[in-house]
């Protein structure tokens, strides 16, 4: 039955013009993974992917063992820790330091940013919960799913823009737009 919801929601989307690379497709499933983020609708748990995990572990571990850093390489260890934090809510707490340094008035020579003790402190307390094997989780919004529910879609590549979609109760329900220049940029 999902699978047929699936079929009717993509012929739907290909009516109005929405294209989708077929490799970003997924049946309906109880847990899926968009962009390193599992949605597992069993456990109602939304976590970061284990190799994300992993990945933003290494980092955050190997700036913290720096003394200097340059911007570029921080600023994006940063977005990548900002991107983690909804999956460990208590990690939130553990970037101010870190976004205070970025937005320093000070540089050193070439643009790099000096590694404070404070900051050494909170990229360890990331890179140690990043390791820890059970992963973290935070629970889903509350609502109710049912039967009704078939597909959880979304798709943000490229130029063409964004759409999410999930079919409920036989009704398709969508949202879309197109990226502006500034968030292309």
């Amino acid at each position: 039955r999902a699978a047929a919801h699936f079929e009717v929601a993509r012929c739907v989307l290909q009516r109005y013009g929405w294209q989708s690379a077929p490799s970003k497709e997924q049946l309906p499933q109880l847990c899926v993974e968009a962009l390193g983020v599992e949605v597992d609708l069993e456990a109602w748990e939304l976590r970061l992917t284990l190799g994300k995990r992993r990945r933003y572990a290494s980092r955050a571990r190997a700036v913290a063992g720096l003394v200097r850093c340059a911007r570029s390489e921080y600023e994006g260890l940063l977005g990548q820790l900002q991107f983690a934090a909804p999956c460990f809510p208590v990690g939130r707490q553990r970037l101010h330091s870190c976004w205070r340094l970025a937005r320093a008035s000070f540089r050193l020579q070439g643009g790099d940013v000096r590694i404070s003790q404070s900051v050494r402190r909170d990229l360890i307390w990331w890179a140690d919960l990043l390791e820890f094997e059970e992963g973290g989780g935070v629970p889903l919004a509350s609502a109710s799913v049912g039967e009704g529910s078939a597909a959880i879609y979304a798709d943000a590549s490229g130029s063409h823009g964004f759409m999410a979609w999930a079919v409920r109760d036989g009704e398709l329900i969508f949202v879309q737009g197109e990226w502006s220049a500034e968030e292309r940029a």
